[in-house]
């Protein structure tokens, strides 16, 4: 792991972004850039977000100025939009490959309109709920709960409002423990009663580890979770395995 100060002999460290600058500075201050030999970026594409992205810009153009062609930088990222341009700024190479174990379908949705690569509407997006203006539980019906849905927000507090915004949508639909419900089933089955029993073995495990967040016990029942990096190593275990399961 990242250890400061940097011991000697050959080693694999792993780190976050911070971490990583601050034991490139240490070496850089004590001459021993040179024992570095390969630095592996996952998620290159950070490097245009915010504060994060410019450690990992700094860290990078010092490596690439002050050790020209000696250490192999690896940068891997699946969303990065100007390859070509990092490839230059990094003196290196660009390699893409299209190979996925799982294909992948583009759509591009815009108010209700759901549009292909070449921006053509394929169809029409009709609410399952009136506080569905986004349209976001519509497109969940259409695949829970056979499958699996992954939503990307764009801040850690957006993740659990999406997730509570979903669970209100869907407890008006099923009801509060399947009691009064208000609206139009749009699902292929009853998400309360879907994995029942696996949802209160997630919850109670949940709660064997420390969690304290009360908003488990409204959101699960519904199979909704959120994974952000408030939750602790133990938590976002958990749901990832719930997710898989």
């Amino acid at each position: 792991m990242g250890k400061m100060p940097v011991p000697p002999g050959k080693q694999i460290m792993v780190a976050t972004i911070e971490k990583a600058f601050a034991i490139v500075n240490h070496m850089i201050e004590e001459k021993r850039l040179d024992e570095l030999g390969c630095v592996v970026v996952d998620e290159l594409h950070m490097v245009g977000d915010g504060d994060r992205g410019v450690l990992l810009e700094i860290m990078l153009s010092k490596l690439v100025y002050l050790r020209p062609g000696t250490i192999q930088i690896i940068g891997m990222s699946a969303t990065a939009p100007n390859l070509d341009k990092m490839a230059h700024w990094l003196r290196a190479g660009a390699y893409t490959s299209p190979f996925r174990p799982v294909p992948l379908h583009e759509y591009v949705k815009i108010g209700p309109s759901i549009l292909n690569n070449s921006m053509k509407e394929v169809r029409r997006l009709v609410p399952v709920h009136p506080n569905d203006r986004d349209h976001l539980l519509a497109l969940c019906s259409e695949v829970c709960p056979t499958h699996s849905v992954i939503i990307f927000c764009s801040s850690k507090d957006q993740t659990t409002k999406c997730a509570d915004d979903l669970y209100r949508m869907m407890a008006s639909i099923f009801g509060q423990n399947g009691q009064n419900p208000t609206h139009q089933n749009p699902f292929q089955a009853d998400m309360l009663e879907y994995k029942k029993a696996d949802k209160a073995i997630l919850l109670s495990n949940l709660k064997s580890v420390g969690s304290k967040d009360s908003i488990w016990d409204r959101i699960i029942p519904y199979g909704v979770a959120f994974h952000n990096s408030s939750l602790t190593s133990e938590e976002r275990e958990l749901i990832e395995q719930g997710f898989s399961d």
